[in-house]
């Protein structure tokens, strides 16, 4: 059944969002923060406040207090990856700020899934474990990969008309289109953009750390800085040599095995296939 939003007449709308980037993790979603900054009004000091999905119960006035500072006339937008396949956050925002757009960005899921593991590795979620073995039960039963089911849950959550899917093959082949679709989504002006800028990087975990053990505790201050809003205490840390001595400094990750990937690309077809119904495109590179 559709869900009809409602509308909440306790949202001072100037400072909540109009539109949402919900991910899922690992599909340039920081890139996106980046290419955005200046061109719309982001939470202060932070790229994911996580407020629909893990801190509802501070309060509407929290998650606006993080758009205070955001210029009147800029156009406020969050993008954080745990709203995507919670049913919760669908809910709320639907509930919260029913004319919000909701931009869904995904990635060929076993990339996707190699690259989390990469940054799971830097903050030692995953210890010194395979990519097999940390991924199990998602590479088993997929939960966040089930493309599909979570587009059509946030359809009828706000409506088709207001979300848009972009998928990373068409970042990577033509980058300045991609941002541009973007833009005319949420109805904000495209700025000239260098070639320079769309090519930056962001966000990318090349080396696992010297000690899981080190990154652990290093993910665990992170956490607790961002919860308690402490993030020029967090960007001052993470520009020291300490730092990347704790999340970085071990062995590079090799590239994922070919016959590995094969196998698990197999694994997802039946998946990759439903997205290419649902959005009318060829996923051939999706799969095996």
């Amino acid at each position: 059944m559709t869900r009809v939003p409602k509308a909440s007449p306790i949202v001072d709308w100037p400072r909540m969002p109009s539109f949402l980037c919900v991910g899922p993790p690992r599909t340039a979603t920081s890139w996106l923060h980046f290419m955005l900054e200046g061109c719309v009004g982001l939470p202060e000091g932070t790229k994911e406040t996580h407020f629909f999905s893990r801190y509802y119960h501070r309060g509407l006035p929290w998650y606006q207090a993080h758009f205070n500072n955001c210029p009147r006339g800029l156009t406020l937008g969050e993008i954080c990856t745990s709203y995507f396949a919670s049913a919760q956050a669908r809910l709320r925002i639907a509930d919260d700020i029913s004319r919000c757009k909701i931009v869904c960005t995904l990635r060929e899921p076993v990339e996707r899934l190699y690259s989390y593991y990469k940054l799971a590795r830097r903050y030692g979620w995953a210890r010194k474990r395979s990519f097999e073995k940390a991924f199990k039960k998602e590479l088993a039963f997929p939960l966040i990969s089930r493309y599909a089911l979570h587009i059509k849950e946030w359809w009828n959550a706000v409506g088709k008309e207001n979300v848009l899917v972009l998928l990373y093959d068409d970042l990577i082949a033509a980058p300045l289109d991609y941002l541009a679709a973007l833009h005319r989504f949420i109805d904000v002006p495209m700025p000239a953009v260098s070639l320079p800028r769309l090519a930056m990087r962001i966000n990318i975990v090349e080396r696992s750390p010297r000690s899981w053990r080190m990154a652990r505790l290093a993910g665990r201050l992170e956490f607790w800085l961002a919860s308690h809003r402490r993030f020029a205490a967090l960007d001052r840390l993470k520009r020291t040599a300490m730092w990347k001595l704790c999340t970085e400094g071990g062995a590079n990750f090799p590239p994922l095995a070919p016959e590995l990937r094969g196998r698990l690309q197999g694994s997802f077809s039946p998946l990759v296939e439903e997205l290419e119904t649902l959005l009318q495109r060829d996923l051939s590179a999706w799969k095996a």
